[in-house]
């Protein structure tokens, strides 16, 4: 996302009536996406609105109010505001109101990105701007209390906020907008992506609304809650285990405690307990919500994020098998930053070559040293293209041309090999260099890490895979 230059964002301020002292507060920022193939020759700009906090303006009614005005203006962020009543309402407004699209704009949702960060907005369950606490000190204020009106600002907002259009929608810091969502937003209609961090984390009531949301949310397609902390995953997991709409799932650093992790991930064997007969019913009991999620046939989740969760080597013992299923849809998974030894990896090693659906696999760091294991399963794997950086192992190198190749389409190689073919023709090995040479590499000097590529599939290319 690149900012305009001074004289367009003067004209943008100027288009929008934004005055100069609340220009301060807000600021526009343009994005050309890559052409399309439409039956319209225009080529639509991608507009975000950032609002800011000011020291000068603490209410950010008269930017909504303008930005009505600019049809377009796709994306919105909000970060460090105090929403008043009157804001919320001049909010709902704006995400009520016309886009301006393009001619195909059934590929479209009407808000690409909103994000609220470290807003402040009314307390939900109260009809109005004022939180006014109800305790024994304030006999007086009890007398005149009024319930919760159905009509509060931001009850109002989270609705909308559920009936919208957005592509994506992330809350951040912003614990009064996330509880009347989770309690009045009921189902993410129109919603693909949500994300919610809370370092405070979500209470208990707040997990069991957050499971029915994401389980009714049938179109939500990418749910994140990194950093926010878990308290009750017993009260998550149940909602979670039946959303097998979801394709992206993101746990990492949600600082689950032992029970959490086993309700919402899975639940790993108890070694001293079967070794000694005793009874591993709490495990049984368990739901593990991502385990259930992986196992079913109806699961689309192909993107899972399992990383500072504190994952061992019994968790790997159970979660390895699941992945060579071949009705899997998982090609990402993400296991940094956990305790897998070399137990662990050997597991997963193990069954490495069996998995023909995954594609990225992130195991580092962990304390597993063994990368004489991961080199020996990657030669019979050919699926994974990327695995994150392994520069402390001695076997880097080998690991890094086992991706290449992968990339490069040694899959065809294999299936030439496996269909009784004899020896790879000229052609099929022009596509792979080919391709092989359109690999993106992050290292300083790619042209020499392409060449060493190419020279390693033509030296041992036909050695590895045409030769009994």
């Amino acid at each position: 996302m690149c900012s305009t230059s001074n004289n367009q964002t003067s004209k943008d301020a100027a288009n929008t009536g934004t005055s100069q002292t609340s220009s301060s507060t807000t600021e526009i920022r343009t994005t050309q996406p890559q052409q399309r193939q439409t039956s319209s020759p225009t080529v639509t700009a991608s507009n975000t609105l950032v609002v800011k906090r000011s020291r000068w303006s603490n209410d950010p009614s008269p930017i909504l109010e303008n930005a009505q005005k600019n049809d377009q203006i796709t994306s919105l962020h909000f970060i460090g505001l105090q929403f008043s009543d009157a804001a919320i309402l001049r909010l709902i407004q704006l995400l009520q109101s016309p886009r301006n699209l393009t001619n195909d704009a059934s590929n479209f949702s009407r808000w690409n990105y909103v994000f609220f960060s470290n807003c402040h907005f009314p307390n939900p369950s109260i009809g109005g701007s004022s939180s006014i606490p109800v305790s024994a000190s304030n006999r007086w204020r009890r007398s005149n209390y009024q319930p919760p009106s159905k009509s509060a600002p931001c009850q109002q907002l989270a609705r909308v906020l559920a009936q919208t259009q957005i592509q994506k929608l992330l809350i951040q810091d912003s614990m009064n907008l996330t509880s009347a969502l989770l309690e009045h937003g009921k189902t993410l209609q129109n919603t693909k992506g949500l994300t919610i961090q809370q370092r405070h984390g979500l209470t208990n009531s707040q997990c069991q609304a957050l499971g029915r949301l994401v389980a009714c949310s049938k179109g939500l397609t990418d749910l994140s809650l990194r950093g926010t902390p878990i308290p009750s995953g017993a009260l998550l997991a149940p909602g979670l285990a039946i959303s097998y709409h979801l394709e992206t799932l993101i746990l990492g650093e949600s600082y689950l405690s032992k029970q959490s992790l086993n309700d919402l991930v899975l639940a790993p064997p108890d070694r001293k307990a079967i070794n000694y007969g005793l009874s591993t019913s709490n495990l049984a009991t368990s739901i593990q919500a991502t385990y259930r999620l992986l196992n079913s046939p109806q699961s689309n989740l192909s993107a899972l994020d399992l990383s500072h969760l504190h994952l061992n080597d019994n968790h790997v013992e159970v979660l390895a098998p699941i992945l060579t299923d071949p009705n899997s849809k998982l090609l990402q998974l993400n296991l940094s930053f956990n305790d897998i030894g070399d137990r662990g990896l050997a597991i997963f090693c193990q069954h490495l070559p069996k998995m023909h659906k995954l594609s990225k696999v992130s195991l580092n760091p962990n304390p597993w040293k063994d990368g004489k294991m991961l080199c020996n399963a990657m030669k019979e794997n050919t699926s994974i293209e990327y695995l994150d950086s392994l520069l402390f192992l001695p076997e880097a190198k080998m690991l890094r041309y086992y991706t290449t190749i992968n990339r490069g389409g040694r899959r065809l190689i294999q299936q030439q090999r496996q269909t009784g073919g004899e020896g790879t023709p000229l052609g099929l090995w022009a596509n792979l260099l080919e391709r092989a040479g359109k690999v993106q590499y992050f290292v300083q000097d790619q042209e020499q890490a392409k060449a060493n590529s190419i020279y390693y599939l033509l030296s041992n290319g036909p050695v590895f895979f045409d030769q009994p």
